[in-house]
């Protein structure tokens, strides 16, 4: 029979198998996160531009919003990495003083807020590597999708973050607090 008039016919099995292939990738992260004793910039530069050098990232055509945004995201890590050393951790860039922040804002030719997003997002990063570490001692599974994966981080989130994560979380629900209180005044 002729595959090409089957319900998915080439760019269907092309879809399956780009589908298949990102589940793998997937879970080849969050165990290789799973086995690390502490997430440094290091290890967060590394599993960026692991991302970067997939097949999709190398293509011309593909040069796509979330590429330019990891490479752009990867200059300022590489910032980080020169400002605090290769072995800082999320906690390193929370205690940034301000000197730090407008150094690495400056030399990566960002605001101070766009740092900001990046030192929380980093934290979540770290969060969830700690939530895997954490099962991974426990024997229980590696989350098998990105949405199981929030599920646990939500579930173990209190016992794996430090004082300084606790305190960083517990001032952005204040500041999105003050914000939605502000819209209501409007």
């Amino acid at each position: 029979s002729d595959s090409s008039s089957s319900s998915g016919g080439i760019t269907g099995w092309m879809k399956d198998r780009s589908a298949r292939k990102e589940k793998e990738r997937y879970m080849e992260q969050m165990e290789r996160l799973s086995n690390m004793d502490v997430f440094t910039m290091e290890h967060y530069r590394e599993e960026l531009s692991r991302g970067l050098s997939g097949f999709a990232a190398k293509l011309s055509f593909m040069q796509s919003k979330e590429v330019k945004m990891a490479k752009e995201v990867l200059e300022v890590v590489d910032v980080i990495i020169d400002v605090l050393g290769p072995q800082a951790t999320a906690e390193d860039l929370i205690a940034m003083d301000r000197l730090q922040r407008l150094k690495v804002a400056t030399n990566a030719n960002k605001t101070l807020e766009d740092i900001a997003i990046m030192v929380s997002q980093i934290t979540n990063m770290d969060v969830m590597q700690k939530t895997l570490r954490k099962r991974r001692l426990e024997g229980k599974p590696i989350p098998s999708d990105p949405e199981a994966m929030q599920a646990a981080v939500k579930k173990d989130a209190m016992t794996v973050l430090s004082k300084s994560q606790k305190e960083m979380l517990k001032s952005r629900q204040v500041d999105a607090a003050r914000r939605m209180a502000r819209r209501k005044q409007k």
